[in-house]
């Protein structure tokens, strides 16, 4: 059943996500002929649309993930979805799971775009130098830490992890919110967005709490202090990057749990 609900997903947002796609690598593949011919004004035309376009794209997938979410679960659709005999985590799961699809669709079409702007390979070539400078620099003041360019490599791959978390914490985040306005019978739109600011304004104070202990704390001179070991521990390049996936892998749980709880056990028929 969870294959039947994502073929319809796939089918009802592939009407909006498909033509955009098209139009950003066409605009992409027009300005950079323009480039090529050396059409300075239509060149920065093409490139600032295609930007856009690439803005927008991730904007769409944003709006798109909550819209559908409220749109099948929360209004008189959700009597009919709730009600089919299927299990309340498929049903999460059809949304969660083409939304992602859809993300990485968006990330692929984006980078294709970025090269084919980028033909002549400078942007590439910045980005071979960048890991070279992080696998040969021996400074710990010019550099986090010293890696091998093997290292580098895996250490990409485990941001790309985290990167992914993130993005799934992100997705799911809004269905929490919107499953939280279960709890009120009046303004749940608002309530929502109420529950959205609320908590993205805990995580980012979170965040900077954990980066100013990561920046601003000198282990050389907090010696007897109580924070002495936690500076200590948060300078380990190890642990930075295993908090990289770490704690949106919580999130999402946690986002996941809730949501799922609130559809099950207080949505009113």
């Amino acid at each position: 059943m969870l294959t039947k609900l994502m073929k319809y997903e796939f089918k009802a947002t592939g009407r909006t996500f498909l033509p955009v796609f098209a139009a950003l690598l066409i605009t992409s593949g027009i300005s950079r002929l323009f480039i090529a011919l050396n059409l300075l004004v239509s060149s920065i035309i093409g490139i600032g649309v295609s930007i856009i376009l690439m803005i927008g794209i991730f904007l769409l997938l944003y709006i798109q993930n909550i819209q559908r979410f409220r749109q099948y679960f929360l209004p008189d659709e959700g009597i009919l979805m709730m009600t089919l005999p299927v299990k309340t985590d498929s049903l999460i799961l059809s949304k969660l799971l083409v939304t992602a699809a859809w993300v990485v669709s968006s990330l692929l079409v984006v980078t294709l775009s970025i090269l084919i702007l980028d033909a002549g390979g400078a942007l590439l070539r910045r980005i071979s130098d960048f890991f070279q400078y992080l696998g040969w620099a021996t400074d710990w003041h010019v550099r986090a830490f010293s890696i091998t360019p093997f290292q580098a490599v895996a250490y990409m791959l485990w941001l790309v992890v985290g990167i992914i978390l993130v993005l799934l914490s992100s997705a799911l985040l809004p269905y929490a919110c919107i499953a939280l306005s279960l709890l009120v019978n009046k303004q749940r739109g608002v309530f929502s967005i109420a529950s959205l600011i609320a908590i993205n304004s805990i995580i980012h104070i979170f965040a900077v709490i954990l980066m100013s202990l990561i920046i601003e704390l000198d282990a050389g001179s907090l010696s007897g202090n109580i924070f002495f070991s936690m500076s200590y521990l948060l300078r380990s390049p190890q642990l930075i990057l295993l908090l990289i996936p770490a704690i949106p892998a919580a999130l999402s749980v946690i986002y996941y749990s809730l949501t799922r709880y609130m559809l099950k056990n207080r949505l009113n028929l």
